[in-house]
Parts: C-alpha cells; sequence; structure tokens
C-alpha cells in the first residue's frame, strides 16, 4: 500500500519558524538557494539587551523575527529562513 505524505498539494498547513531561525537585513544574502525570502513590514521592536525582538506584519500575519542586529529595524525589511528551519504544525 501506498503511504500517504504529511501534506497534499492544496492541503493548508501551519508552519513554525522560531525568531532566532529568521534572518533580518543582510543576513538574508547568506542563505541558500533553496530558502525562503520575503518582504514584511516593522510593527514594532522591543531592546532585550543582547538582541532586539521584531514584530514584523507579513501578508496580514505577524512574524516574531530575534535579531542581534546593531540598531532596531523600522519600516519595510527583507527576511528570510532556513528550510531545514521550518516545523510543520499538526495536522
Amino acid at each position: 500500500s501506498r503511504r500517504r505524505s504529511p501534506v497534499d498539494p492544496g492541503d493548508q498547513v501551519t508552519l513554525c519558524v522560531r525568531p532566532e531561525g529568521f534572518a533580518l537585513g543582510p543576513d538574508v544574502e547568506r542563505l541558500g538557494p533553496g530558502d525562503t525570502t520575503l518582504e514584511a513590514t516593522v510593527e514594532t521592536c522591543e531592546f532585550l539587551g543582547d538582541a532586539y525582538r521584531v514584530h514584523c506584519d507579513w501578508e496580514g500575519r505577524t512574524l516574531l523575527v530575534k535579531t542581534n542586529a546593531d540598531r532596531a529595524p523600522a519600516g519595510a525589511v527583507r527576511l528570510g529562513f532556513r528550510t531545514d528551519d521550518v516545523h510543520l504544525l499538526g495536522e
């Protein structure tokens, strides 16, 4: 018998990337050809002492990014993540 793949074409899924799994700005250039990049807008930014917690809007969804950038990101930003850092949540 044929095993069903965890996800079939057309299925809706929820993906998770940990906040520190996102690359921001110039760090996106270090990602590989099979990885994902997208454009988002910074909504709020919190200084954590050694890093920033950045809340971004991407197509009506909030993405939480943790970065150790030298200064707080603002406005339109480029984000990316490695395919290996993606987790599929429940079915």
